[in-house]
């Protein structure tokens, strides 16, 4: 598939000092070089050494990235519009407000602590680059850096569904668009909301247990205040009792807190609660197998 990207480009040395179009450079050394407003069209860098070389306020326009090491280099103000990053070697690289413009990475990503602070303001831009870079680490193997990426992504794309609600946000959102489409994305965004504070998207299991015993809490106030007299007990429950009894309803009525419901108001109530908790185990089990698969 790389190949192809070379392919009707005529090979030339590289020079920093010039701009490119439909051009193939291959097995070249610009280390420690700087390159300032140049321009670069159709152009493929096929193993090229930018090590600690500086990229200012550069242009590149479909160009593809194959095998290229960016080791220590410095990318700043420089645009990136439908570039593709294949193989690449990417070592504490320092990027300053770029641009990047519907980029696809192959066997290749950006470590997050040197760029997840550069990915585009745009929400719809910015949920596809980290979607990209965070299918890249996993790839890798380096599950952190997926995490992190993924998470940046959900909360990107839950902004593009509130900006399509909207229509506000930039030029691509003002624009007229059929009222059941900006339906959608509100009902899309209320999904992806409720998804974010229940167990953050799937992927932190400290926010499904903070939810867990919240909901859990939630009961206990419910049976004290609406069933207060109708659970079976030697007396009357005390605080304690009822968060016992709410965890063991929670935990699909093991039955461990030896109280029982005696009305049918009280009994419709720990049905539902026994429903939601096994809900809570599922997306518990869901979370430790999406944990193992990435591993």
């Amino acid at each position: 598939m790389s190949s192809v990207l070379t392919i009707g480009r005529e090979e030339a040395p590289l020079d920093l000092n010039i701009n490119g179009t439909d051009a193939l450079y291959a097995a070249d050394r610009v280390d420690d070089q700087t390159a300032e407003g140049r321009v670069y069209k159709h152009c493929t860098f096929a193993n090229v050494s930018f090590k600690d070389a500086t990229l200012r306020r550069c242009r590149f326009v479909n160009c593809a990235f194959i095998d290229c090491y960016f080791r220590q280099t410095t990318i700043a103000n420089c645009a990136f519009e439908g570039c593709k990053f294949i193989d690449c070697n990417f070592l504490r690289p320092n990027f300053l407000d770029n641009t990047f413009i519907l980029p696809e990475f192959r066997g290749c990503y950006i470590p997050f602590d040197y760029f997840g602070d550069c990915l585009p303001l745009d929400s719809n831009l910015r949920y596809e680059l980290a979607a990209e870079l965070a299918r890249e680490a996993s790839a890798a193997g380096v599950l952190g850096d997926a995490r992190r990426y993924r998470l940046l992504g959900e909360k990107a794309f839950e902004r593009h569904q509130w900006n399509l609600l909207w229509a506000s946000g930039g030029t691509y959102y003002e624009k007229d668009r059929p009222p059941l489409d900006r339906a959608k994305a509100g009902t899309t965004w209320v999904g992806r909301k409720f998804n974010r504070l229940l167990w953050g998207y799937g992927e932190r299991g400290v926010i499904l247990a903070r939810s867990f015993f919240g909901v859990a809490v939630l009961f206990a106030l419910i049976f004290g205040v609406a069933f207060p007299d109708q659970l079976t007990h030697d007396g009357g429950l005390t605080t304690a009792e009822y968060l016992l009894f709410s965890f063991d309803n929670m935990l699909a009525g093991t039955g461990f807190s030896q109280i029982e419901a005696q009305s049918s108001g009280a009994r419709w109530a720990v049905g539902v609660e026994v429903f939601v908790g096994l809900i809570f185990i599922g997306l518990f089990v869901s979370l430790v197998f999406n944990w193992i698969r990435r591993r």
